[in-house]
């Protein structure tokens, strides 16, 4: 205003805002410093580790010497999902189990924590646009529901790239289609040849320090 201009020998003739985007590597560090001080609230914490363990439980499923550590930890059983995608008994369209295979380690995002309904699924160009659109606050949840309804549906039956592929963490660690059959073998026997292993292993180490 005309006071401003008097004290200060300036005026202001516009304003812009730009927003400011990150490249991944920054955003990655930013995510961890942030999660860093959270962690420093014991509820939040507390949470967090109980997440943690609920998904390492989930991803031990996927082959047999993650079966075996979570048994050897105590656990009575393990949850398998993603690897069963790729059954040759499961109805889902070729290109969903081709996506699985063809996964990496790196393949997945978690989106709708923003709204309470955290999922976590393949990289496609619909979950990309999904976390953009989390991200941007001018957006609201009813835009974003709106999005995802019926996505799931589109990738299991259709193969679409506008789906939702959901899958684990594990999806990088499924590389062949198999039977049930096979995959309940491969995960329950592996694990038994493991443990008998450790156990003969810890017998005779007791042995050798008597």
């Amino acid at each position: 205003d005309a006071d401003w201009n008097q004290m200060r020998g300036m005026e202001i003739q516009s304003v812009g805002i730009a927003s400011i985007s990150y490249d991944e590597e920054s955003q990655k560090l930013i995510n961890m410093r942030n999660q860093g001080a959270m962690l420093s609230d014991a509820a939040i914490r507390e949470g967090y580790v109980q997440g943690s363990i609920a998904r390492g439980m989930e991803a031990a499923g996927s082959n047999s010497a993650g079966a075996a550590a979570a048994f050897m930890l105590g656990a009575d059983a393990v949850q398998v999902g993603t690897r069963f995608l790729s059954a040759k008994e499961c109805n889902i369209h070729p290109d969903y189990k081709d996506k699985i295979i063809k996964a990496t380690d790196i393949s997945t995002i978690v989106t709708g924590k923003s709204f309470g309904h955290p999922v976590r699924s393949l990289k496609t160009p619909f979950s990309k646009t999904l976390a953009r659109m989390e991200a941007d606050p001018s957006v609201d949840h009813d835009q974003m529901l709106a999005l995802g309804s019926g996505a799931l549906r589109r990738a299991v039956q259709e193969g679409s790239i506008d789906g939702s592929y959901m899958a684990g963490e594990c999806a990088g660690m499924v590389k062949t289609i198999e039977s049930a059959r096979t995959i309940v073998e491969d995960i329950i026997l592996g694990a038994e040849k493991i443990i008998v292993h450790v156990y003969n292993t810890r017998l005779l180490t007791n042995d050798n320090t008597k």
